[in-house]
């Protein structure tokens, strides 16, 4: 695949992973980002730190309509996206050592299950070597996180 557009929105405080989605055209891949978001989110966010993209304005207006839209731009945005910048370099070390992905549809399988591994399992330096769901206050798993999600998993499903 040639061109791959990645949107995402990650919580600032937790830095939980709420959406990530790979696409080919960068209007679909925010669009679906916004109305993925809104279906996990309790509530409507205060803020939403978006890049200079102007296509954010009326997405952030049909789908969080109380939101301040606060857009970040370049070196000037003091910071408020470096989270996110943090997170494609991240996203990044992984997906560049696989040379692309074949179509949308495997990538966005691989981004799925690398998003539970950001989320569940990869312990953040930043959040004092707990994971996004801990600090959210999701999730407290066992030593062994992967088998301890698989384990839960089993029991919900039988």
């Amino acid at each position: 695949m040639k061109k791959e557009l990645k949107g995402l929105n990650i919580d600032r405080k937790s830095r939980f992973l709420v959406a990530l989605r790979l696409t080919r055209h960068r209007f679909t891949s925010k669009s679906n980002i916004f109305k993925q978001s809104v279906k996990f989110v309790k509530g409507q966010p205060k803020i939403v730190f978006t890049d200079g993209y102007q296509g954010y304005k009326k997405m952030i207006k049909e789908n969080y309509p109380e939101a301040i839209h606060d857009r970040g731009v370049g070196i000037q945005d003091n910071g408020k996206l470096n989270i996110i910048e943090k997170f494609h370099d991240t996203l990044k070390q992984r997906t560049k050592t696989m040379r692309g992905f074949k179509s949308v549809k495997t990538g966005q399988t691989i981004l799925d299950g690398w998003k539970i591994y950001y989320n569940f399992v990869r312990p953040n330096m930043h959040l004092y070597n707990k994971t996004p769901a801990e600090v959210a206050g999701l999730v407290k798993l066992k030593e062994n996180k992967w088998l301890d999600l698989i384990q839960r998993g089993v029991k919900v499903k039988t």
